[in-house]
């Protein structure tokens, strides 16, 4: 019985809720609209009359002066908007980037830093003597390469010194013979 007795209650606790519920998204939409329609007048004199916070701003009788005032406008944009991207650059973007690169230094010198170092020291240490000569030897590999470079370049000097549309034309007459 008393199952019972508590559903009914349950169910006219729910009931009463949903209609709460209701009656508060009704007087909401009542609220709105009493109050859009009486604003509505102000709105239109909004877009009618001379605008008193911006009074060079008004809608442009014809095609003409529409396009004038566009004119103007981009006109002014192009004149401002080297000196605007300069402050964004230098008043918002450059100071993120400082501290952002200030954030990822300070990271590195507390905590990779001395782990990056301890394990080159330990390779150092293994492999010192092994680096210091094939460093010697890619040093002598490299001064062999260089000067069969300059030999070649050399020997390659009259076809640089042909213009770049002397070899444009060359391409062209093998292409046409098979």
């Amino acid at each position: 019985m008393e199952n019972n007795e508590s559903s009914k209650a349950g169910e006219k606790r729910g009931e009463s809720q949903c209609y709460s519920l209701m009656r508060y998204f009704f007087l909401t939409f009542l609220l709105l609209g009493i109050v859009g329609t009486t604003s509505m007048p102000f709105w239109t004199y909004a877009q009618t009359h001379e605008n008193p916070v911006s009074p060079g701003l008004h809608v442009p009788e014809n095609f003409e002066e529409a396009q004038k005032g566009t004119e103007e406008a981009g006109k002014r944009i192009w004149e401002e908007l080297p000196r605007i991207l300069k402050d964004i650059w230098n008043n918002e973007i450059l100071p993120l980037w400082k501290t952002m690169w200030n954030w990822v230094v300070m990271l590195w010198d507390h905590t990779v830093k001395a782990w990056v170092e301890a394990c080159w020291e330990w390779l150092r240490s293994l492999f010192g003597e092994e680096i210091d000569t094939r460093t010697e030897s890619a040093r002598e590999q490299i001064e062999e390469e260089k000067q069969e470079l300059q030999e070649e370049l050399e020997k390659e000097g009259e076809n640089i010194t042909r213009s770049l549309w002397q070899r444009f034309k060359d391409l062209f007459r093998n292409a046409d013979t098979p």
